[in-house]
């Protein structure tokens, strides 16, 4: 998936404009960072065209690709607290 950076704030957020063809579905996503609980929440956020549709025609590929965000904010969880 290719991306363009929209917005960077270093240490908050990181937003990014999905680019063609795979914006036809899934158009923008971000990283936020914000403090909480006595530590850090990270999110990672993908918003995704015809959601409903997109999840009954394509269902395994919606959890493929939850399973590999929550996979990726892990790997990205243990490089920053390693740091």
């Amino acid at each position: 998936m290719k991306f363009m950076v929209t917005k960077n704030e270093a240490t908050a957020r990181l937003e990014m404009k999905v680019l063609f063809p795979v914006s036809l579905i899934c158009p923008k996503g971000g990283f936020y960072v914000e403090p909480g609980n006595g530590g850090t929440i990270f999110t990672a956020v993908l918003y995704f065209r015809f959601a409903g549709l997109f999840r009954k025609f394509a269902g395994d590929r919606v959890r493929e690709i939850m399973t590999h965000m929550k996979e990726e904010g892990e790997g990205l969880k243990r490089i920053i607290e390693s740091a």
